[in-house]
């Protein structure tokens, strides 16, 4: 089964059906990114990513996309598929969209574990198999009448994201939406957003601890326990940080706002 996309549309074409010129012809139009890359799409995520709305006993609820988007050609798609079902648990269902994006579905059943994706998916597969990929954990939905309308704007956005930001790997649900917002800022501007961390810039270990503050909801004792430090040198860092920039990241617009010039920050860093 051959995979084509055309803007949002996604249309399959039995690869037994062509003869040899129109297999040339359309191979010589897509090249090889819309060829067929591996084992055969599940039927559900068929029926999802055609348009078609699946019944409700066919999904284990609630569920989300896993976009997976490999650097380069995928040389051993049978077997990358199953090692991110290892690797993902409550993941059973795949689509190959083409030769470089790997589309799964992950329900929360029996093999499911709440534990949250994290750059060790990558670092394996680097391992094993030598290429580091890009992935997203799309949002849980709770209605498959979403289910398409959720997939292709998770896509588009996953796309833009990861072409703005080709080294950093891992986008956890709507984190995603954060990246593409700074990718739709011009870099100028965002140099100049920046610019208010400038008091800071170059204390690494004072940026992590605000970070991790940020991330556990502005709750320092948790934040402290999350980096093994003490509670009182936790707090030390947040009053330090709020001092030398004049930020008060206690308020939540404030600090919304600084993890946002964070991650702004540190994708320009890697770039």
């Amino acid at each position: 089964m051959i995979t084509l996309h055309y803007h949002d549309e996604t249309h399959y074409i039995d690869e037994k059906s062509l003869s040899a010129e129109e297999r040339a012809l359309l191979e010589k139009m897509t090249g090889t990114r819309d060829m067929p890359a591996g084992p055969e799409a599940s039927h559900l995520l068929k029926q999802i990513i055609s348009g078609s709305t699946p019944p409700p006993s066919s999904i284990q609820l609630p569920a989300r996309f896993i976009y997976i988007h490999f650097p380069k050609p995928a040389e051993e798609p049978e077997a990358l598929t199953e090692a991110l079902f290892q690797l993902l648990p409550g993941t059973g269902h795949s689509c190959w969209l083409n030769r470089r994006e790997l589309l799964l579905l992950q329900e929360v059943n029996e093999d499911f574990e709440d534990q949250p994706v994290t750059n060790a998916v990558i670092d394996t597969l680097a391992a094993d198999f030598y290429i580091r990929p890009s992935l997203h954990a799309g949002s849980f939905f709770r209605d498959p009448g979403e289910a398409y309308s959720w997939y292709k704007r998770e896509l588009r956005m996953f796309r833009r994201v990861i072409e703005a930001y080709p080294k950093h790997h891992v986008f956890i649900e709507q984190e995603l939406v954060l990246y593409y917002m700074l990718s739709s800022i011009e870099p100028e501007a965002l140099e100049e957003m920046t610019a208010l961390l400038d008091p800071v810039r170059e204390e690494t270990e004072l940026l992590r601890s605000v970070e991790m503050f940020l991330l556990c909801g502005m709750n320092i004792s948790m934040a402290a326990k999350r980096l093994f430090m003490h509670r009182n040198t936790m707090q030390y860092r947040v009053e330090k940080f709020i001092e030398r920039t004049s930020i008060d990241i206690k308020q939540f617009q404030n600090a919304a706002c600084v993890y946002l010039l964070l991650c702004g920050a540190q994708l320009a860093a890697e770039e």
